[in-house]
């Protein structure tokens, strides 16, 4: 769990040449930027996952 204090804009890098630009702040994320926007259905936001959930999720 990300402290809700916390506040971050960044950009990861991902594979098959994909950019997430992304804000979070209080605790909540936004999605800023896909590129390429097909990838944007791939996205997964893991934050309010528990361990057990992100380790099945396959």
């Amino acid at each position: 769990m990300v402290p809700k204090e916390w506040n971050v804009h960044f950009k990861l890098h991902a594979s098959q040449n994909t950019v997430v630009e992304v804000m979070l702040k209080n605790g909540k994320v936004d999605i800023i930027e896909v590129v390429p926007e097909e990838r944007r259905k791939d996205i997964q936001n893991l934050l309010l996952f528990t361990l057990d959930e992100k380790i099945n999720l396959n």
